[in-house]
């Protein structure tokens, strides 16, 4: 498999991506700003609040990214990731929907977000795994005949 500029920069525009992004960017701000001793929700700092903030959109979008990939790879049979895309997305969001929903004192916090992350973190190494099979087009496949050929800079 070839990988071209153009390939590279397509793939770095796709959803799983940007929502894969964000997750990640998510945790960097949870980390850097701290929850509040028992993280109590109606008395939270700035700090608290910032850190409840980007660990929601970190969580969220760790649980999307694999659901918007298995909408894109429904049209592609030969691609395995759908079955776990759609399994572990769907647990995350669920999972996702228990903690940040309506209900108040939800028990056991932490555990809930560690299963939300090893399902993220699951997807990311079957999708890093499998990522040989995927191919990657901007339109038309690049063949031998259509590569380009290589240059040689300064006279060589």
């Amino acid at each position: 498999m070839t990988f071209s500029p153009e390939a590279a920069g397509a793939m770095a525009a796709t959803p799983p991506t940007t929502s894969t992004g964000l997750a990640g960017f998510g945790r960097l701000v949870a980390g850097k700003f701290p929850c509040d001793a028992g993280c109590v929700i109606e008395e939270m700092s700035i700090p608290a609040t910032i850190h409840a903030f980007a660990g929601f959109v970190a969580l969220t979008s760790g649980a999307v990214a694999p659901l918007i990939l298995a909408v894109g790879l429904r049209r592609h049979s030969h691609v395995h990731l759908l079955p776990l895309s759609v399994a572990l997305g769907s647990a995350s969001l669920m999972l996702v929907l228990i903690l940040f929903g309506p209900g108040k004192g939800v028990p056991y916090v932490g555990v809930i977000q560690r299963l939300i992350l090893i399902a993220f973190y699951a997807w990311v190494v079957a999708v890093t795994l499998k990522i040989d099979t995927l191919r990657l087009t901007t339109g038309a496949e690049m063949t031998s005949d259509t590569r380009p050929e290589p240059t040689r800079e300064h006279g060589e």
